[in-house]
């Protein structure tokens, strides 16, 4: 259930960060690639989509004051924080705390 609900939100995230994107033909991975990239810029084609939502979460790390961490159950933790929220350990739930609740 977790694992359908995450794929829910994260998508509703990523269509209405990305407006347009939703189009029946658009597979979601390019929607989120596509506006991962035009929000950080400079990756290229052939960088693997782990990748890119790594630099992704840095930034927004980065941006809300933190160092960001290697790590990527603690780059979810501080994507958490930075929009005034409490991160918990369960990766998951981090991520549909983040997806649901950044503006």
């Amino acid at each position: 259930m977790a694992a359908t609900r995450l794929k829910e939100v994260e998508r509703a995230y990523f269509v209405r960060k990305n407006p347009g994107a939703d189009a029946p033909t658009k597979p979601f991975n390019q929607i989120k690639r596509d506006y991962i990239v035009g929000f950080i810029g400079g990756i290229g084609k052939a960088t693997k989509m782990e990748m890119i939502e790594t630099l992704w979460l840095q930034k927004i790390a980065a941006d809300a004051g933190y160092s960001p961490s290697p790590h990527l159950g603690d780059l979810w933790k501080q994507a958490v924080l930075s929009i005034g929220q409490n991160p918990t350990n369960n990766y998951n739930d981090n991520k549909i705390k983040f997806y649901v609740n950044a503006p």
